[in-house]
């Protein structure tokens, strides 16, 4: 990647973080399951081995931000890509940020909340991207 771009792109949270606690719980819950049911500890070895693979094939979620559009991740397998020059206004809300932006003279209004960041991430990409919306193209 280019350095330039390292600091515009922002990579998303991933889920489920398999770090937390309760990602903990649940694997220590269904191996003592699957110990006591084979069929079952197949199955879920089975859907591991298909999220792993899925996981591994899918570019990494970021919201990426360029000097002509920003790319935001919208469901499972699209990406809204906005142009610079359809954004009217980039403003802060409670959650995070809100982009003002028109396509074919239609308004819409697209959150990035900061709840699809990491803390440390979140820090970064908050001024970001107010600044990518105040800078006209």
């Amino acid at each position: 990647m280019n350095p330039d771009e390292a600091d515009r792109s922002f990579e998303l949270r991933r889920f489920p973080d398999l770090r937390s606690p309760l990602a903990k719980v649940l694997t220590f819950y269904f191996v003592v399951i699957a110990l006591k049911h084979w069929l079952f500890a197949l199955g879920i070895v089975g859907l591991v081995l298909v999220y792993r693979y899925w996981r591994l094939r899918r570019p990494a979620d970021c919201l990426w931000l360029s000097d002509h559009e920003i790319c935001i991740p919208a469901g499972w397998f699209q990406t809204l890509k906005i142009t610079k020059r359809q954004v009217e206004e980039v403003s802060p809300s409670a959650k995070g940020v809100i982009i003002a932006w028109r396509s074919a003279g239609v308004p819409h209004y697209t959150p990035v909340s900061s709840g699809w960041f990491e803390e440390a991430v979140w820090r970064r990409a908050y001024p970001a991207l107010l600044a990518w919306g105040s800078a006209r193209a």
